[in-house]
């Protein structure tokens, strides 16, 4: 979840992950919304949870190697512009889908596309409200590779 340049709309962070870099920000995770805040504006437990999922998210992309993830694009609506975000899990209940923003963008404003299909379903707080018990699904778990690189 990188910022493209085109327009505000395409200015966010939340996570990041390369190589074996991994990054999250809690700037964004405390408003309803995906505002920056220094001050925590939502109860403590979703903040909470926020934080996690991001950090569950943001370390899939470290150790899961499965088959089953798809390329996954930010498209903002209004101006077209792509933001390649790498590959991710299809399962919309894995800690390892990708999201968006805080909430689900508007679908004139933008949507996720993973793969070759558009998903309109990539808020982090939909996210959390669905997620799998173990966080991440079935073909994750499986497809989990630690090696010494990651250590």
């Amino acid at each position: 979840m990188v910022s493209g340049r085109n327009d505000r709309h395409d200015d966010w962070w939340i996570g990041y992950a390369a190589g074996c870099l991994t990054g999250v920000s809690n700037a964004r995770l405390k408003c309803p919304d995906n505002r920056v805040s220094k001050v925590l504006e939502i109860p403590e437990d979703l903040y909470l949870n926020r934080l996690k999922t991001v950090a569950v998210h943001e370390l899939a992309h470290q150790i899961v190697r499965g088959p089953h993830r798809k390329q996954a694009s930010w498209v903002n609506a209004r101006s077209g512009y792509e933001v390649k975000l790498g590959p991710h899990c299809t399962d919309n209940r894995c800690g390892f889908y990708e999201f968006i923003d805080i909430k689900t963008p508007p679908s004139e404003e933008g949507y996720l596309l993973l793969g070759d299909e558009r998903k309109f379903d990539a808020g982090l707080d939909d996210i959390i409200s669905r997620l799998h018990q173990t966080w991440l699904c079935e073909q994750c778990l499986a497809h989990m590779n630690i090696d010494d690189s990651f250590i």
